[in-house]
């Protein structure tokens, strides 16, 4: 978050191009060790998620103020942590309590969602594979779907079954 300070600040502030320069390559360096391969971002943690995606959309936002192109990094690393925070909400589209985070109203997470310009869907490789019935939803982490072998959800007369 600091580096995104450093170049909003380069952009925003008079003479401010080499602060810009130097914070974008810190920034880069930053987001390539916090955002792993698959959008998530090494907490693991949903709030994080959404920490990230509100500060790059507002660094997205400097750029556009000023009339200058935003880099690839800031929006390539958007389009892939907001497909990883769709793939973690509950069919409501809140967030749960979990991971040392408080649970997060529909409203928070679109509103988030909204300001990164990103297209809103779940990440392909979906981590969080779900089983709905009436009133129960059960969400897995699988770690590798050894989890789910044999798993078995009765509703009324009817099993499903994921293996």
């Amino acid at each position: 978050i600091a580096g995104i300070g450093v170049v909003a600040a380069g952009l925003l502030l008079p003479k401010g191009k080499a602060r810009q320069v130097n914070g974008e390559s810190a920034l880069a360096r930053a987001l390539s060790d916090c955002v792993l391969a698959d959008g998530g971002v090494a907490s693991r943690a949903p709030l994080s998620l959404i920490e990230a995606i509100q500060a790059l959309s507002l660094l997205k936002n400097c750029y556009s103020a000023v009339g200058q192109p935003c880099p690839p990094i800031i929006t390539d690393r958007l389009a892939q942590i907001v497909p990883q925070l769709m793939t973690l909400t509950h069919g409501d589209g809140g967030l749960g309590a979990w991971q040392g985070c408080a649970a997060m109203s529909p409203e928070s997470v679109r509103a988030a969602v909204a300001g990164s310009g990103v297209r809103p869907r779940p990440a392909a490789h979906s981590l969080q594979p779900a089983f709905t019935g009436q009133s129960l939803q059960i969400a897995a982490n699988c770690c590798g779907g050894s989890f789910l072998q044999g798993l078995q959800i009765a509703k009324g007369h009817k099993t499903f079954s994921r293996q």
